[in-house]
């Protein structure tokens, strides 16, 4: 076992950085720590089993913070029934999808645009899901603008998708407005689309 202090820690994402007396660096993630009555401070003393990841950097395991009180688990709930949760985002991206279908159907969106929506789409939900892994590993993330270009590129349909399963990027408000424009912005160009108020032509 190791000892090192915590010399990094991001609440918000749940992982962090110990350094040992020796200098080494190790990755550790808030699964591994043990139950504590607090969070995990700057400035902590954490006893771990040095590993190496899936990416060959040191990581720390099983860890313990010296001299914080430990807590029991919590009791287990009981599941909410399937059902009665249901993320907006589901309903927008499926309100999206229908348009496009709608809209191609109605002979106002070529079959090229309507193959362009749906790799947009898997584009997005592909890259949502990497930032995801990224954050949970401590990786470089990618760039939200980049997330947001993709979405305003026709991927709206699949980012919204992948916010609601994969909870990521939910809690941020100036995220979530951005968001909220794109979709909105897709919504009544391919509404227009649809009642004829423009041609495709107009717009691009």
């Amino acid at each position: 076992m190791e000892t090192g202090e915590l010399v990094q820690w991001n609440d918000e994402r749940g992982f962090g950085f110990v350094v040992t007396p020796d200098r080494t660096r190790y990755f550790i993630h808030i699964s591994e720590i043990g139950r504590i009555a607090t969070r995990p401070r700057v400035g902590d003393q954490l006893r771990f089993r040095p590993s190496i990841g899936s990416d060959g950097r040191p990581v720390a395991k099983a860890a313990s913070v010296l001299g914080a009180n430990p807590v029991p688990p919590p009791r287990r709930r009981a599941p909410a029934p399937a059902g009665l949760v249901a993320d907006w985002r589901y309903f927008a991206a499926l309100a999206v999808a229908a348009l496009v279908v709608f809209d191609w159907s109605s002979g106002v969106l070529p079959d090229a645009v309507l193959l362009a929506y749906g790799i947009m789409a898997c584009l997005s939900m592909l890259t949502y899901a990497a930032d995801k892994s990224y954050a949970e590993t401590g990786h470089w993330r990618v760039r939200e603008t980049t997330l947001h270009a993709l979405d305003m590129c026709g991927g709206i349909a699949g980012g919204l998708l992948a916010q609601a399963v994969l909870r990521h990027k939910t809690r941020k408000p100036s995220f979530q407005l951005t968001t909220l424009l794109i979709m909105a912005l897709q919504v009544g160009l391919l509404g227009g689309l649809g009642a004829r108020l423009w041609s495709l032509s107009a717009i691009f």
